[in-house]
C-alpha cells in the first residue's frame, strides 16, 4: 500500500507518537525494471564499453606491442631491432627509452665481443716477443697431431735452441736477455 507508519517509543517501550506518511498512488512504482532504471543501466554499460575500448586502443594494445617487441629481442638476441614508435605520449616515451636501452646493450655487446677476442689473442701470445706462446703451441700441436693421425700423414716438429742463452741471462740479467731475444726475433724477420 501507499502508507508508511512509524512508532516513536520512550525508554520503557511505550508508544509516544505515531507517524503516518500517506502517498498518492502514482508516487510509488513497484515495477522492478522501469524506464529510468533501464536508461541508467544502458548508459552505464555503454560508458563502460566506450571507456574499455578507448583504454584498450590507447594503453593495452601499445603495451602488448612493446611486450612482443621485447620478447622478440630476447628470443632472437638481435639488439639492433627498434620499435620506431612515433607517439608523443607516455607510450612513445617508453618506446624511445626501450630503443635507447637496446642500442646501449647492442654497443656493450660489441665492446664485450671485441674485448673477448682481444683477450683470447693475448692469451695465445707471449707478452715480450709477441710470438705465439706455449698454450697456443699445445693447442695447435694437438690439432695437427689429430689431423696427421686421421689422414695417416707424418708430422714433423722443428725446435730451435739458442746456445748459451742461459749463461747470457745469468751474466747480464733477464732484462738484457729479453732485449737480446726481441732484437734477435725482429732482426731475423727482416
Amino acid at each position: 500500500n501507499n502508507r508508511i507508519t512509524w512508532h516513536l517509543l520512550d525508554i520503557n517501550n511505550r508508544a509516544l507518537m505515531k507517524l503516518i506518511l500517506q502517498q498518492d498512488e502514482r508516487a510509488f512504482d513497484d515495477q522492478i525494471v522501469s524506464k529510468p532504471v533501464l536508461a541508467a543501466f544502458f548508459i552505464m554499460v555503454t560508458s563502460w564499453l566506450i571507456i574499455s575500448f578507448i583504454l584498450n586502443r590507447t594503453l593495452v594494445q601499445p603495451m602488448k606491442q612493446l611486450s612482443r617487441h621485447l620478447l622478440g629481442i630476447r628470443r632472437s638476441g638481435d639488439f639492433s631491432l627498434r620499435t620506431n614508435n612515433r607517439r608523443t605520449d607516455e607510450i612513445g616515451d617508453i618506446s624511445c627509452e626501450i630503443d635507447l636501452l637496446t642500442q646501449y646493450v647492442e654497443r656493450q655487446n660489441i665492446l664485450l665481443e671485441e674485448q673477448s677476442a682481444k683477450l683470447e689473442r693475448l692469451s695465445y701470445q707471449d707478452d715480450l716477443t709477441g710470438l705465439p706462446n706455449r698454450r697456443l703451441f699445445d693447442q695447435r700441436f694437438n690439432d695437427y697431431w689429430a689431423f696427421a693421425n686421421r689422414e695417416h700423414q707424418p708430422l714433423s716438429l722443428l725446435m730451435c735452441d739458442i746456445d748459451y742463452f742461459k749463461d747470457y741471462n745469468d751474466h747480464y740479467g733477464h732484462q738484457k736477455g729479453d732485449q737480446a731475444l726481441t732484437c734477435l726475433l725482429y732482426t731475423s724477420d727482416a
